[in-house]
């Protein structure tokens, strides 16, 4: 029953970022590249540029963490389960939801990304560790 949840939250782990990255990421900016004096559509390249950039990083230390920190099997299935408020608040950020000192700032998208990404990586990790 155990190895069949693994996979599960495993599954979950990747069907939640395949949903929600890079398209919903994608759909707001960062202020600090708007005050850059190039034209629009380069404002969109490198607020692209820069999200994968968060993204691979953070992915990248989360596998990293994932192979040297190990958790109990049911504290896994959980974290893979609460990864889903990131589609929350991923969403609220691509709508401009209120309150916009939150979900507009650029640190809070940088925060959001980074713990998205972490957490996909060392999640992901764990879950192929101790489904075999």
């Amino acid at each position: 029953m155990l190895a069949k949840s693994i996979l599960l939250a495993l599954w979950w782990v990747f069907t939640l970022t395949f949903i929600i990255f890079p398209n919903v990421f994608l759909q707001s900016y960062f202020d600090f590249v708007n005050n850059w004096d190039i034209s629009s559509q380069d404002k969109d390249s490198w607020f692209f540029i820069l999200m994968a950039l968060l993204f691979n990083v953070f992915d990248t230390a989360g596998r990293y963490l994932g192979g040297a920190v190990h958790l109990p099997t049911k504290v896994i299935i959980g974290a893979s389960i609460g990864r889903s408020i990131f589609a929350l608040t991923t969403t609220l950020i691509a709508l401009a939801e209120s309150p916009a000192w939150l979900f507009q700032s650029d640190a809070f998208k940088i925060i959001n990304m980074a713990l998205f990404a972490i957490s996909n990586g060392y999640i992901s990790t764990q879950c192929a560790i101790k489904a075999p």
